[in-house]
Order: C-alpha cells, then structure tokens, then sequence
C-alpha cells in the first residue's frame, strides 16, 4: 500500500495527463452513457446531487452571490442573460413580475402591472414626477389597503408613485393627504422668521422667542 502512493506522488503529473487524455477522448461516449443511466434511474442521481448540494451549500451560496454581483456589474439581469431595465438589478419582465409578486402575490399578472406603469407615462400620479425602475419606482394603493382588504389586488386600485410620495401618504387617503400637503406648504410660506432657544427649567421643556424679523 505505501510502495503504490509513493508511486502515485511520483507519477502524478503523467497520471493526471493520462487522466485527462482519456477524458477528451471519451467525453461524447461518457455523457450519452450518463445521460442513459439518468433517464433509466434518475431517483440515485436526484438522491446523490441532493446529498452533495447539503454537503456543500455554503460553497454554492458564495458561488452564486459572486456570479449574480458579476452580473449587475455586467449589466445583466440578476434572473436571466439579458441587459438590466433602466437602473434596476433585473430585464424588464422579472422587474414587474417582482412589483406583480408583492403588490398582487401574482407573478403571471406583471403585464397588467407593466401596462399601468406605460399608460401613466412613467409619471408619479400625485406628484408627477418621473420614475426610475430601481430608484424611485413604487406602487401606491389608491383605497388603502388597511381600510380596503378587498381592493388590495384589484389593478384598478393602484397607481405606479414616486418612493417618497408613497412612504409619507403612507394609509391616509388622496384627499386627505393633499389636504396635508396643502398645511404643509401654507404653514411653510407664511411662518416668519423666528429664532427659539430650549429651556429646561425643573424638567420641563419651553421654547422662548429670541428674536423676531418683521
């Protein structure tokens, strides 16, 4: 046993071209043969692939988050070989069908959700401001969801909206979210320019005026 591994240590280069001689030569021959044994018993070959994927799962991980960043910096889709829509990580269909999976928990409905995005000219509707797939892009429910369980994966319900715009509507409705906005901009335009200092004076917290412009 020990004479055959010293051979092999000093015979590994020739063994290894040998290896790989008979590999080249037999390459077409061994994969229809795999092929055969494949279709003719496939449960062993799902059973051992199943047991080598358990064994070797961090390796796989590594290996695919590498070879999906080499994709977005390529360009490409994280899901498929073809080049990424706009500024998002995926091709135009896997990114509505993302935003149709979380919005709708419908996959298969993406083109309704493409068409809506078309149809409002890749315009916020509240703000109209233009929207990036990948930065700015969102879904907005109409009827909040929260009032309106029933609306919730009705299209007619939703509108494509800026990020922002969606995040402070939060569940209030259009009109009275326009109405917040109107406060907002009114309070803005006519408060004056005054300067505070905080005070606190046995724990308690007070603002006082230190100067006041006309």
């Amino acid at each position: 046993m020990e004479q055959n591994k010293q051979w092999r240590n000093e015979n590994i280069d020739n063994l290894r071209k040998r290896y790989a001689e008979r590999y080249h030569k037999n390459r077409e021959k061994n994969k229809e043969m795999m092929k055969k044994r494949y279709r003719d018993n496939p449960l062993p070959n799902i059973e051992r692939a199943r047991r080598w994927y358990e064994k070797n799962r961090e390796v796989v991980s590594i290996n695919n988050k590498e070879r999906i960043l080499k994709k977005i910096e390529n360009g490409f889709c994280k899901s498929c070989p073809t080049k990424v829509f706009v500024k998002s990580k995926y091709c135009e269909t896997h990114f509505f069908q993302g935003k149709a999976r979380d919005i709708l928990k419908d996959k298969t409905r993406w083109k309704e959700v493409r068409d809506l995005f078309y149809s409002q000219n890749q315009m916020c509707y509240m703000s109209g401001r233009l929207l990036i797939p990948g930065v700015n892009a969102s879904i907005d429910h109409i009827h909040p969801k929260s009032k309106h369980p029933e609306l919730k994966n009705d299209i007619n319900n939703l509108r494509w909206c800026d990020f922002d715009v969606n995040k402070a509507k939060q569940a209030l409705s259009n009109e009275k979210f326009i109405k917040v906005c109107e406060d907002v901009v009114s309070y803005n335009k006519s408060k004056k320019d005054v300067t505070y200092k905080l005070e606190v004076t046995d724990e308690v917290l007070t603002e006082t005026k230190v100067n006041q412009s006309a």
